[in-house]
């Protein structure tokens, strides 16, 4: 409704005053509202928000099935569309991987190499050690064609998978239906979506290098790996990791036997630091196996010094589950010099370790 009700302020028959008076008023509500206007549209832009309740309408289209809207454009649409089309006419291949008791069977399009246990085999181990068969909910996101999350999957209470690249995504999804026979096939759920700290957390670019889409190098990052300045791009929509357990998959606190796998190709140097306002005031803290790449991209060092105060969270703190890292006292130096793009870093609570496979 108008501030000012016209038929009171009109001007009487043959009174000047009260004509002169009325257009006063009506000057000065016309440079209110000019002003108004102004000011709407100079304000500082809101920052897109994680928790934005219509993305579901923003974003209809996903991949049959799904929970999450992907918020992938119409470029992701159509690679994800072309490779899936492509996989259904591929012959599988059934193959043995892992190791004892883990070991089992899994179909496969694009890793039949996994069958001669050379790739990375630590990886696995890591995987066999502290995932409680039946027990662990695991959390695997970039998880690529699904090498990892078929592992796991087959022995875990529950494996979810995440990934943003669609063509990845295609192949990951084609890898998990084939194996949904199995007693284990509907224990793993994928979806398409990336996963993001808060400040980034809604409709993002994405980018692989030219014609490398699906090469599990794609990244929401500054630079890819080998990075040669041509790209390949496409949206998608980035969540945060509590709003996706929380919303989404209906993992609640407290996170006893939880493990969740962070491989993101140096987006981790954003990601992990954003985690400690999420985890900080918790007792039962998931453990994480994260990668790093510096090889792609070195952390900054404002970024190395919000990874060591999440890392401080735990009573431990592993490079490539072989040596522990004294993070209490560690300076930025010492963790730079330290990690690597081949050792990842495993941490866990002192209430885990009496579960871990192998524990001494």
């Amino acid at each position: 409704m108008c501030p000012l009700e016209y038929h009171n302020i009109m001007p009487k028959a043959n009174t000047t005053r009260h004509l002169v008076a009325s257009l006063l008023l009506m000057i000065l509500y016309m440079y209110l509202h000019v002003f108004v206007f102004m000011a709407a549209e100079t304000r500082t832009e809101v920052p897109k928000q994680f928790d934005a309740p219509d993305v579901t309408e923003l974003f209809p289209w996903r991949p049959k099935g799904l929970k999450l809207p992907s918020g992938w454009d119409a470029r992701a649409q159509m690679l994800y569309e072309e490779k899936s089309n492509a996989l259904s006419s591929i012959a599988y291949d059934n193959i043995t991987f892992g190791s004892a008791p883990h070991r089992g069977e899994i179909s496969t399009v694009g890793l039949a190499y996994l069958a001669k246990g050379n790739w990375e085999k630590d990886t696995f181990a890591i995987f066999e050690k502290y995932v409680n068969a039946n027990e662990t909910i695991v959390v695997d996101f970039g998880t690529w064609i699904g090498p990892t999350l078929l592992h796991h999957g087959s022995f875990s209470k529950h494996s979810f998978g995440i990934e943003a690249d669609p063509v990845a995504y295609a192949g990951v999804e084609h890898n998990v239906n084939i194996n949904r026979g199995r007693p284990w096939g509907k224990h793993i759920t994928v979806e398409s979506g990336c996963v993001s700290s808060p400040e980034d957390a809604g409709l993002t670019e994405m980018k692989a290098r030219e014609n490398s889409a699906g090469n599990s190098m794609s990244s929401i990052g500054e630079k890819v790996f080998q990075d040669n300045g041509k790209y390949v791009k496409w949206s998608v929509w980035c969540y945060t990791l509590p709003k996706i357990f929380e919303d989404y998959w209906g993992i609640k606190k407290p996170y006893k036997d939880v493990m969740i796998k962070v491989d993101v190709e140096s987006y981790e140097c954003k990601l992990i630091p954003s985690f400690y306002e999420w985890l900080k005031d918790d007792l039962h803290l998931p453990k994480m196996f994260i990668s790093f790449h510096p090889q792609i991209s070195p952390c900054k060092d404002d970024e190395y010094e919000g990874v060591l105060r999440f890392l401080r969270l735990y009573d431990h703190v592993y490079l490539g589950d072989a040596e522990e890292f004294l993070v209490r006292d560690a300076t930025i130096d010492d963790f730079k010099a330290r990690v690597n793009s081949k050792n990842g870093i495993v941490i866990y609570q002192n209430a885990h370790r009496e579960r871990l496979v192998g524990a001494s």
